[in-house]
């Protein structure tokens, strides 16, 4: 099964979403994608046009709300939303984070984007929320991916949200995962944990594929400033 996760760097706005994007849909064909920094609109109609004749029929959304992203979740078989943190008063939090279950694999998929919160208390209220919830969900089959705008893999002090019994954070194949404007910065901030039975799941970063640049700096010509985060479950988590 292969599941990927795109920022498609919008920022809040409606922006044009390039034929890359459903070009690499085909020929990549992922069996789940999920689109974090997406934004909703009348201009979205060719691209879902699009996507639905490739076969992904089923999709989810979080609310439309002026000046905050969105995540769009797009599949080739059926999926349904899980009420998780339904009941936060916080949009950022809301509009950033979908939780699905993809109902042939039993899998439930969470992707979230980081929000861009002016304050660090409301960030890190995200973050141990995120952990207490991932904590409860322990022994069923979870993924959590997207864009976590940190790098669980650079050493850093204290316990962090993802350091969880029953867990593996996988660590992508590939260099880099965001690149600034300007080229001259690059990080790996686009990640993903499993649960214990999903342990063997693959990823890795896709800069290229199939001759379409998916992640550049500015006039590159890429897609997004985001690589696309491909995850493959094999095995006994299937």
């Amino acid at each position: 099964m292969k599941v990927i996760s795109w920022n498609l760097n919008h920022r809040t706005l409606e922006k044009r979403i390039p034929s890359g994007v459903t070009e690499f849909l085909e020929r990549h064909s992922p069996d789940l994608a999920f689109f974090n920094e997406f934004v909703d609109g009348d201009s979205r109609s060719v691209f879902f046009e699009n996507i639905n004749s490739l076969g992904y029929k089923h999709q989810i959304f979080t609310p439309k709300i002026k000046g905050v992203n969105q995540i769009l979740a797009i599949s080739k078989t059926q999926i349904s939303k899980l009420g998780w943190l339904a009941s936060t008063q916080d949009i950022h939090a809301q509009n950033n984070f979908l939780a699905v279950e993809h109902e042939a694999s039993g899998i439930r998929f969470i992707a979230f984007r980081m929000p861009s919160y002016e304050v660090a208390k409301d960030r890190n209220l995200f973050r141990e929320i995120l952990g207490l919830l991932l904590a409860l969900k322990s022994d069923e089959k979870v993924i959590c991916l997207g864009d976590w705008n940190e790098d669980p893999f650079r050493r850093t002090r204290g316990k962090k949200w993802y350091q969880l019994d029953g867990y593996t954070v996988l660590k992508p194949e590939g260099d880099w995962s965001y690149i600034s404007p300007n080229g001259n910065k690059r990080s790996r901030i686009d990640n993903v944990m499993v649960s214990e039975d999903l342990k063997d799941a693959k990823a890795r970063y896709l800069v290229e594929y199939g001759g379409i640049l998916l992640a550049g700096p500015s006039r590159s010509g890429a897609v997004s400033d985001h690589a696309v985060l491909e995850v493959v479950i094999t095995g006994s988590g299937l």
